[in-house]
């Protein structure tokens, strides 16, 4: 069995667990065998909401309060709800829309170019924008609502939280 100590550490998970000794004979030699913060591998607790659901006081593992498991649920849901956005800003930016016999980027650059179209009130000269394929499309003002259309109909269905009922 390999034994474990617990190190605090400003950064989650709060506390780190380093490889201490490979036997309890060579933990006992090293004097380590009732040292609180040494730990048998099967009993190191996983983590939990992010941490370690133990913390050293007075220089022994302790488990911590519900009130502090409970903030770290708290933060754990924010930072998990962060990285879902991101996860879905990451799925748009790789999204693409059909229109005119031709496959459209969804990326963040062409998204920004697509609004500038859309919040043009005046006829534009022919625009060329380039497809997935990176090939040049004309634009024209005889297809541009067409266009912006398809674009904002498939950004909304990319867009659109699926939220579990």
């Amino acid at each position: 069995m390999r034994y474990f100590k617990a190190f605090e550490t400003i950064a989650k998970p709060l506390i780190i667990w380093n490889l201490w000794a490979d036997s309890l004979e060579k933990l006992t030699e090293m004097g380590e065998d009732d040292n609180p913060l040494i730990l048998p591998e099967d009993d190191v607790p996983a983590t939990v909401y992010g941490v370690c659901p133990l913390k050293i006081v007075d220089g022994e593992l302790v488990n911590r309060t519900s009130l502090e498991m409970s903030e770290f649920e708290t933060e754990y849901g924010i930072e998990k709800d962060l990285i879902d956005q991101f996860s879905l800003l990451n799925f748009i930016n790789t999204g693409t829309f059909d229109f005119d016999f031709g496959t459209f980027p969804m990326d963040e650059r062409s998204r920004l170019l697509y609004d500038a179209l859309n919040n043009t009130t005046t006829a534009i000269p022919d625009t060329l924008i380039m497809n997935f394929e990176g090939k040049p499309y004309t634009l024209t003002n005889a297809n541009k609502t067409g266009f912006l259309e398809a674009y904002y109909a498939k950004l909304l269905l990319l867009s659109t939280p699926n939220f579990a009922v």
